[in-house]
């Protein structure tokens, strides 16, 4: 039996390749009234101090750890979703964790980026979470895909990339 390679849902040929994509979604998915609002909703409803900063991110994170699963992609199919997708389906991986974390902190204000990492300095990157701005801590770590973890929670790395999402014009 011979092997053959299927196409992936989207061209993206280099890891810049794969950070655009996931960035140009985060940036859309800021702006999208139906995201600021939820986000809106989401502080008043866990009770985050105005102004407030680690509390207005652990309500968003917290939400986003109880209501989305992670669940893999299709199989071949490196898929990417808008956060709305995202909400809907109720679950995704770790791109999707990334893309809407970093939609809702960026539609109430944070500065946000994205960290790629390996487990092993002789592996590819193989996961991403996403890293929000605190005033007070610096960049700080948020993984959804583990429900364990809380704020600045981090798996262990043996290398690492960040990129920081900067605003378009």
């Amino acid at each position: 039996m011979s092997n053959m390679r299927l196409r992936g849902e989207y061209d993206v040929a280099t890891e810049q390749d794969r950070i655009q994509l996931i960035a140009n979604l985060i940036e859309e998915g800021a702006k999208s009234p139906a995201i600021r609002e939820l986000s809106l909703n989401i502080l008043r409803q866990y009770g985050a101090r105005e102004k407030n900063e680690l509390d207005e991110v652990k309500a968003i994170f917290d939400y986003i750890k109880k209501n989305i699963q992670y669940r893999k992609d299709v199989r071949c199919k490196d898929s990417y979703h808008t956060p709305e997708r995202i909400l809907q389906l109720h679950s995704g991986d770790c791109d999707d964790f990334s893309i809407l974390t970093d939609s809702m902190l960026m539609s109430v204000g944070y500065e946000v980026g994205l960290r790629i990492m390996a487990s092993r300095a002789d592996m590819p990157f193989h996961h991403i979470y996403s890293l929000v701005y605190l005033k007070k801590y610096g960049w700080t770590a948020l993984d959804g895909t583990n429900k364990s973890y809380g704020v600045g929670d981090q798996p262990k790395y043996a290398k690492k990339k960040d990129f920081v999402l900067q605003c378009g014009d």
